[in-house]
């Protein structure tokens, strides 16, 4: 069960690491709030994977759009309901 001073201390561990500026103490503090000690040699680097993950789920993957020909002119969303479907297609 979580202690109730754990998540105050990981808000402000997070707030610390947002700073411009404000190295990896915030990181290393938000890791120690939630229990992953980064004194270890094997979880030293464990702050800068962890800015890497954040900073890959956050970063929206690249698209193309598809656009289709516009002969009847509509200026508007089009909306296509019950379309059938067939199993195993």
């Amino acid at each position: 069960m979580r202690e109730r001073n754990e998540v105050p201390a990981a808000r402000r561990a997070v707030a610390a690491g947002h700073r411009p500026g404000g190295g990896g103490a915030g990181r290393e503090a938000f890791l120690e709030a939630i229990g992953v000690s980064t004194s270890s040699e094997n979880l030293r680097d464990t702050p800068r994977r962890m800015v890497e993950a954040y900073r890959e789920m956050f970063s929206p993957r690249p698209f193309d759009l598809t656009t289709f020909h516009n002969d009847e002119g509509y200026d508007a969303l089009v909306l296509a309901r019950r379309i059938p479907l067939r199993p195993g297609n």
